[in-house]
């Protein structure tokens, strides 16, 4: 998870503004799914909590302190709708990009960072994703080598993860039993990262 904080916490937000296009062809889970990942229950909170603090300690200058569940509680709400197709990079890109989406920069206003994402953020994301989807990503390989044998069964549930689907629901984990536990975690992780 440490990898995760880091690649896609308030510290990257620069590199985001910069590598739109790497941002836009990472694939990577849900912020729901990290928890599943990583065996946790709050992987997607405190991703969530990096980010929020981050602003908050940013724009606010009044020495106003943050009441104390109100990272919580806006979190709670923010993955409650939004968990389950927001992406630790399209977190990232949203925190990066939100003075562009803010309505008012009179004050903190925890509940328009909710508010923004679908409102705002989602258009904005279409609009990178048509114009730099696939761009940076590399297609299937050009030569005609395909992976054979643990490599292969690796490559197979790779793409079932990255198309969102669960590996353990497919035969090969639940009759023959080729597909692991260790080797799905051990992708969820590598995919949870992506190239960004």
């Amino acid at each position: 998870m440490d990898k995760v904080y880091k690649a896609f916490g308030p510290d990257s937000w620069r590199y985001a503004l910069e590598h739109i296009d790497k941002a836009v062809n990472t694939l990577a889970p849900s912020l729901n799914r990290l928890n599943l990942i990583y065996n946790t229950k709050d992987a997607d909170m405190a991703l969530f909590a990096k980010h929020f603090l981050g602003y908050y300690l940013m724009v606010e200058r009044s020495g106003r302190e943050l009441a104390k569940d109100t990272c919580k509680n806006i979190a709670d709400i923010f993955l409650g709708r939004n968990g389950a197709e927001c992406t630790p990079v399209k977190l990232l890109c949203y925190f990066a990009n939100y003075p562009d989406f803010k309505e008012s920069f009179r004050e903190f206003d925890p509940e328009d960072i909710i508010i923004q994402y679908n409102k705002k953020f989602k258009d904005w994301w279409g609009n990178q994703v048509a114009k730099y989807g696939n761009t940076t990503m590399e297609d299937t390989k050009s030569n005609d080598s395909q992976p054979n044998g643990l490599d292969g069964l690796k490559v197979t549930v790779r793409r079932w993860i990255e198309q969102d689907e669960d590996p353990r629901q497919h035969d090969l984990y639940k009759v023959f039993h080729i597909v692991s536990d260790e080797m799905i975690a051990e992708i969820e992780k590598e995919v949870a990262i992506g190239v960004f």
